[in-house]
This record gives structure tokens, sequence and C-alpha cells, in this order.
């Protein structure tokens, strides 16, 4: 699927998958797993915390794919806040999937 159409499918489910607890926003983004991307395009879902399914009601729950495209959800740590760019607590691989720009504790 290209990125018109895959964009596309994006603004057809946006709404439904923003009403999920947690949800903070919805792109268009390359599938990670394991901090490694896999080479397919995913509708990527960005949450406040991640739980695991035992924890979650099945309405909770995101689901795997959307017509078969992937849904690879990330989780945003809260110590972080839009604009600071300076080194991390976090490992590396959790420092690659923060959009850029971010600061720590709301602090430049």
């Amino acid at each position: 699927m290209n990125n018109k159409e895959l964009q596309k499918k994006l603004d057809e489910y946006f709404e439904r998958l923003r009403k999920f607890a947690n949800v903070l926003n919805v792109n268009v983004g390359d599938e990670v797993k394991d901090g490694v991307k896999t080479g397919r395009r995913a509708i990527v879902v960005y949450v406040s915390k991640k739980k695991p399914l035992t924890k979650l009601k099945a309405k909770d729950t995101l689901p795997d794919t959307i017509e078969n495209i992937p849904i690879d959800v990330i989780e945003l740590s809260s110590d972080y806040k839009l604009g600071d760019t300076t080194p991390s607590h976090l490992s590396p691989t959790i420092q690659k999937r923060i959009a850029n720009g971010v600061r720590k504790n709301g602090k430049k």
C-alpha cells in the first residue's frame, strides 16, 4: 500500500483509534519490532502508557491490524514534553522512538 492509500485509511479510522484509552495521537509511520524497523508501513498509535493485555478490557484493546495494515503502539514517556533534545535517561532504542524535539520535565 502506498503512502497516499495508507493516509486515506488513517483518515478513515483516525477518530475511532483516538477514542481508545490512553491514545495521544495516531499517525502513519514505519512498523518497529524490538527496536528495529520491519520495512513495513504502519498506523502508529502513540499512547501515554502501554499496559499488558491482561490489564485491559476487551473494549480498550487496540487491534493488531486494520484492513491488513499493522498497528504499531508506542508509549510516550510522561517525563518528556516537546521541545528539548538533550541527552536522556532512556535507552538509545527508546530515544529513537520518541519524536524529535522533546524536553525533559518541561524544561529547556
